[in-house]
């Protein structure tokens, strides 16, 4: 809320071709006045409660009030219904069923935490009724044109995300280390985002689904699927009077790209037999799959696969006004950026790495083409637009049409 205005929610409130939002998550943040973004960074008058972070129940109702009290954010709930679900930090940064990056024992036990925040979640958030214990993941069948898939990758069966920096720390040959760390903790098996009970439904749901003649299998999740690497051009974009760390970070990230390693190792990338497992399920239920991701705050469609074969597209939403990878590359001309990165990654064929909005995508039995609206600012109040972006998928087809 402190980046900038709603003006996504103001534009989809007004755009009369939408039937309903879904949100993929990171609806708010957890983070004390002045983190996230810097006291430098935050617009005057975006204020948020609590100042401290938010970890107990009060702070967690006090949060959501702050950002519902945004008139373009009630506006959307009042004219748009919307299947919301939670990512990280509706509860703390980069959370897994164990804890969180930005959870401490100090601030209490992550069980309690973690229930306390479902707890307010539900309290606010237009979500059926359900008990805890339950399950999290859900679908929803629209006539025979599509299925709803609505997955829970957080706090219920998501193992810890591997640290790259651990791997490598304290090694004098970095790309040795590099090298065993891809052949063996990235691609251990046993690691899951999902947790076996939801991938078996997941997998049985797209059989039924596909079985009783729907077009369309529409899988809403929160994180990037599509394979991601650093581009080599990366090395160009820290200035020289970047901090150390933020050099030697590129550097690594480079190096760890030219033997196949990814940039993000929380997003789907940093669970790759996980990945592979749910493709291909879709394979193997014929599904007309489309997967659409939250998280990374920039658009992207990437063409999804496995071993065997094109298993379905991505379109992946850029956020509302968190920013995104143009934060970590200031001063270089974005569209280069843009370009180097679709370079660098076979899957990936259209990306922006820049501006902020929102995504909509039209169904027809024959077709699925998502919208990416880039807002013109978010500095001030406006419904502008700078501009707009499509990529369509034949159905059948399961790769991006050219």
């Amino acid at each position: 809320m402190p980046f900038g205005y709603f003006n996504a929610y103001a534009h989809a409130a007004q755009n009369k071709d939408l039937d309903l939002i879904i949100h993929t998550g990171d609806y708010l943040y957890e983070y004390p006045i002045g983190t996230y973004p810097s006291t430098e960074e935050a617009l005057a008058g975006r204020k948020i409660d609590p100042a401290h972070e938010m970890v107990q129940l009060a702070d967690y109702r006090l949060r959501y009030a702050a950002y519902r009290s945004d008139p373009d954010l009630q506006r959307i709930h009042q004219v748009l219904p919307m299947i919301p679900s939670w990512d990280d930090h509706e509860f703390a940064n980069d959370a897994y069923k164990d804890g969180a990056q930005n959870h401490d024992p100090s601030e209490g036990d992550w069980e309690v935490r973690k229930r306390v925040a479902e707890r307010v979640y539900r309290e606010w958030m237009p979500v059926r009724d359900m008990e805890f214990g339950s399950p999290r993941w859900r679908e929803y069948q629209i006539g025979d044109l599509a299925t709803l898939f609505f997955t829970e990758s957080r706090i219920g069966g998501r193992d810890e995300p591997v640290d790259l920096a651990e791997a490598i720390k304290g090694q004098k040959d970095v790309a040795a280390a590099l090298k065993a760390f891809r052949d063996d903790v990235w691609q251990d098996p046993d690691r899951s985002m999902l947790g076996d009970v939801q991938e078996q439904w997941f997998a049985d749901a797209l059989l039924k689904s596909k079985a009783s003649g729907t077009k369309w299998q529409v899988w809403s999740q929160q994180c990037v699927m599509g394979e991601l690497v650093l581009p080599q051009d990366a090395k160009n974009w820290v200035p020289e009077d970047a901090p150390p760390i933020a050099q030697a970070r590129v550097a690594v990230g480079a190096l760890a790209a030219q033997i196949g390693l990814p940039i993000n190792f929380d997003s789907w990338d940093g669970y790759p037999q996980a990945r592979t497992r749910s493709l291909v399920a879709a394979q193997q239920a014929d599904a007309d799959l489309i997967v659409l991701s939250g998280d990374s705050h920039n658009a992207w469609a990437f063409d999804l696969g496995t071993q065997d074969g094109a298993a379905g597209v991505e379109f992946a939403g850029h956020s509302v006004s968190s920013p995104g990878f143009e934060a970590y590359t200031k001063g270089v001309n974005p569209d280069l950026v843009a370009k180097a990165v679709v370079g660098a990654n076979k899957q990936l064929q259209w990306a922006d790495t820049e501006h902020r909005g929102y995504m909509s995508v039209a169904l027809t039995p024959d077709k699925a083409t998502s919208t990416w609206h880039f807002l013109d600012t978010i500095r001030k109040k406006s419904i502008a637009l700078r501009g707009s972006r499509s990529q369509t998928v034949l159905r059948g087809a399961r790769t991006i049409a050219s």
